[in-house]
């Protein structure tokens, strides 16, 4: 594309000039250096690029990790994570658009000018259609979250199982797919995982924070159970209870008799667009964190 647009990295540093506007050249400065500006980098490039299909409306939610953002709430920038529209993808995307019009429409005189010059009787009637729209974005993978769960003898037969140090129980991990490959990505949906987190201490920073991660497959039919080669990791999940009040643990009794605590959680995953966002509960409040790591 002569003098054009340079394609996907274009996009990219336009991507990064649009974060510069909108945090503003100090913040920017510190930014650009920190993971979360590389994270934000990756899930633009990963899944923002390639979800969007025009529509100024649609919601995209890009995150910032641990980057002490101020709050700029007049343009949905809020608890590190920049609420973007389609409108602000699509002032991103506007000059390779105007690259690929210019080059259909060079097309069109090329094809047209060749035509005349044979005296194509047909050379006046050339047009093409240079927009398209698209009314239907279905999920192209099926996406859920892994956790240990009762082992059944014969439903789980044959599969890995641990024992619970708190419980006792015989356990095995089962995946849980919240969005089905061919599911309507435009209906807009909160889905709540529910899970019960058990701590030795429930003042520990090191217990309090805790990873899972967000699992994709692209099986007509979703496994039951990870499987390396089946199934595979979208994103690293971070959640983050520290700041959770402390009266929303419980004390319980192990079955070696040791005390120790749990807390529900739920993990909120908002899905309207080809794009999710997470979030963390707890006692029907949104409470904590959750940040989201693309590989």
């Amino acid at each position: 594309m002569e003098g054009g647009m340079a394609g996907s990295l274009g996009l990219n540093k336009r991507f990064a000039q649009a974060v510069q506007n909108l945090v503003g050249e100090d913040q920017f400065f510190y930014l650009r250096k920190e993971a979360g500006f590389e994270e934000a980098m990756k899930q633009f490039d990963k899944s923002i690029k390639t979800a969007f299909r025009g529509d100024p409306d649609e919601d995209y939610f890009v995150n910032f990790p641990r980057a002490n953002l101020v709050d700029d709430l007049s343009n949905r920038l809020e608890a590190n994570c920049w609420h973007m529209k389609g409108a602000d993808v699509k002032n991103i995307f506007q000059p390779m658009i105007r690259d690929i019009e210019r080059m259909v429409q060079d097309q069109v005189n090329l094809v047209t000018v060749k035509r005349l010059k044979e005296r194509h009787p047909k050379a006046n009637k050339i047009k093409l259609r240079q927009e398209a729209t698209i009314t239907s974005t279905v999920a192209t993978k099926h996406y859920g979250v892994a956790a240990y769960d009762t082992y059944d003898e014969i439903e789980d037969a044959g599969q890995p199982t641990i024992k619970d140090k708190y419980t006792g129980e015989t356990q095995v991990k089962k995946i849980t797919w919240f969005i089905r490959r061919g599911a309507d990505m435009r209906r807009k949906q909160n889905v709540v995982f529910p899970f019960v987190r058990r701590l030795d201490h429930h003042d520990s920073p090191s217990e309090l924070k805790f990873s899972r991660d967000l699992l994709e497959c692209s099986l007509d039919q979703a496994v039951k159970y990870p499987k390396q080669g089946i199934t595979s990791t979208n994103c690293r999940l971070t959640a983050d209870l520290t700041s959770v009040d402390k009266n929303y643990f419980r004390k319980k009794i192990a079955s070696n008799g040791r005390p120790y605590f749990i807390i529900e959680n739920d993990l909120v995953v908002s899905a309207g667009t080809a794009i999710m966002k997470f979030s963390l509960m707890v006692g029907g409040k949104e409470m904590g964190s959750v940040e989201a790591k693309y590989e």
